[in-house]
Protein backbone atom coordinates (compact mmCIF):
# COMPACT_ATOMS: atom_id res chain seq x y z
CA UNK A 1 0.00 0.00 0.00
CA UNK A 2 1.63 2.97 -1.05
CA UNK A 3 0.42 6.68 -2.24
CA UNK A 4 0.29 7.95 -5.12
CA UNK A 5 3.61 10.32 -5.79
CA UNK A 6 5.46 10.91 -8.98
CA UNK A 7 7.65 8.04 -7.92
CA UNK A 8 4.64 5.63 -7.76
CA UNK A 9 2.65 6.83 -10.87
CA UNK A 10 2.50 3.44 -12.59
CA UNK A 11 4.83 1.69 -10.75
CA UNK A 12 3.39 -1.49 -11.73
CA UNK A 13 3.63 -1.61 -15.55
CA UNK A 14 4.49 -3.64 -17.94
CA UNK A 15 8.21 -4.52 -17.16
CA UNK A 16 6.86 -5.18 -13.33
CA UNK A 17 4.12 -7.05 -14.26
CA UNK A 18 6.37 -9.31 -16.56
CA UNK A 19 8.17 -10.03 -13.67
CA UNK A 20 4.94 -12.03 -11.87
CA UNK A 21 3.81 -15.65 -12.42
CA UNK A 22 1.29 -16.05 -14.46
CA UNK A 23 -0.61 -18.03 -11.31
CA UNK A 24 -0.35 -14.42 -9.76
CA UNK A 25 -3.30 -12.55 -9.11
CA UNK A 26 -2.80 -8.87 -8.58
CA UNK A 27 -4.27 -7.14 -6.30
CA UNK A 28 -4.80 -2.41 -5.82
CA UNK A 29 -6.89 -1.47 -3.09
CA UNK A 30 -4.19 1.55 -2.61
CA UNK A 31 -4.51 4.29 -5.65
CA UNK A 32 -5.53 3.41 -9.43
CA UNK A 33 -2.24 4.88 -11.17
CA UNK A 34 -0.26 2.93 -9.01
CA UNK A 35 -0.96 0.32 -11.88
CA UNK A 36 -0.89 1.25 -15.47
CA UNK A 37 -4.24 -0.09 -16.68
CA UNK A 38 -3.12 -0.26 -20.42
CA UNK A 39 -0.07 -2.78 -19.58
CA UNK A 40 -2.10 -5.06 -16.75
CA UNK A 41 -4.40 -5.22 -19.40
CA UNK A 42 -2.15 -6.77 -21.96
CA UNK A 43 -0.42 -8.92 -19.11
CA UNK A 44 -4.63 -10.20 -18.47
CA UNK A 45 -5.05 -10.81 -22.60
CA UNK A 46 -1.09 -12.75 -22.85
CA UNK A 47 -1.82 -14.87 -19.93
CA UNK A 48 1.56 -13.47 -18.04
CA UNK A 49 -1.00 -12.66 -14.57
CA UNK A 50 -4.02 -15.19 -13.66
CA UNK A 51 -6.24 -11.82 -12.65
CA UNK A 52 -6.05 -9.07 -10.79
CA UNK A 53 -8.83 -7.41 -7.71
CA UNK A 54 -8.95 -3.44 -8.24
CA UNK A 55 -10.92 -1.33 -5.60
CA UNK A 56 -8.98 1.59 -7.58
CA UNK A 57 -8.37 2.43 -10.94
CA UNK A 58 -6.73 5.35 -12.83
CA UNK A 59 -9.81 6.70 -14.11
CA UNK A 60 -12.56 6.97 -11.38
CA UNK A 61 -15.21 6.19 -11.62
CA UNK A 62 -14.58 3.26 -14.14
CA UNK A 63 -16.17 4.66 -17.03
CA UNK A 64 -18.71 2.03 -18.13
CA UNK A 65 -17.24 0.29 -21.44
CA UNK A 66 -13.84 -0.21 -19.58
CA UNK A 67 -12.80 -3.54 -20.52
CA UNK A 68 -11.62 -4.20 -17.04
CA UNK A 69 -15.32 -4.65 -16.41
CA UNK A 70 -16.71 -7.89 -18.69
CA UNK A 71 -13.53 -9.71 -17.94
CA UNK A 72 -14.36 -13.02 -15.37
CA UNK A 73 -10.85 -12.95 -14.54
CA UNK A 74 -10.67 -9.24 -12.98
CA UNK A 75 -13.02 -8.62 -9.56
CA UNK A 76 -14.13 -4.80 -9.49
CA UNK A 77 -15.01 -2.78 -6.06
CA UNK A 78 -15.81 1.02 -6.05
CA UNK A 79 -13.79 1.88 -3.65
CA UNK A 80 -15.15 -0.18 -0.85
CA UNK A 81 -12.37 -2.64 0.01
CA UNK A 82 -11.59 -1.73 3.59
CA UNK A 83 -15.17 -1.88 5.15
CA UNK A 84 -15.94 -4.24 7.43
CA UNK A 85 -17.96 -3.79 10.15
CA UNK A 86 -14.72 -4.01 12.73
CA UNK A 87 -12.72 -1.31 10.51
CA UNK A 88 -14.85 1.61 11.17
CA UNK A 89 -14.37 2.11 14.75
CA UNK A 90 -10.73 1.41 14.17
CA UNK A 91 -10.89 4.20 11.27
CA UNK A 92 -12.42 6.32 13.45
CA UNK A 93 -10.49 6.20 16.59
CA UNK A 94 -7.01 6.31 14.28
CA UNK A 95 -8.75 9.75 12.81
CA UNK A 96 -9.36 11.32 16.61
CA UNK A 97 -5.65 10.13 17.77
CA UNK A 98 -4.36 12.69 15.13
CA UNK A 99 -6.47 15.06 15.54
CA UNK A 100 -5.49 14.83 19.22
CA UNK A 101 -1.68 14.92 18.53
CA UNK A 102 -2.04 18.05 16.16
CA UNK A 103 -3.98 19.43 18.89
CA UNK A 104 -1.12 18.80 21.26
CA UNK A 105 1.58 20.00 18.70
CA UNK A 106 2.83 16.50 18.46
CA UNK A 107 4.02 14.81 15.29
CA UNK A 108 1.88 12.67 12.78
CA UNK A 109 1.91 9.20 12.74
CA UNK A 110 -0.04 8.90 9.94
CA UNK A 111 0.91 11.68 7.76
CA UNK A 112 1.14 11.44 3.96
CA UNK A 113 2.14 14.96 2.81
CA UNK A 114 5.28 16.70 4.37
CA UNK A 115 4.69 20.00 6.31
CA UNK A 116 5.95 23.06 3.85
CA UNK A 117 8.68 24.81 5.15
CA UNK A 118 8.56 28.53 6.63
Amino acid sequence: HCPLTSQTQRLVNASNLGRMKPTAVLVNTARGGIVDSAALLAALDSGGIAGAGLDVFEDEPLPRNHPFISRSNVVLTSHVAWYSELSVPTLLRKALQEVARQIRGEPLLNRLNSPKST
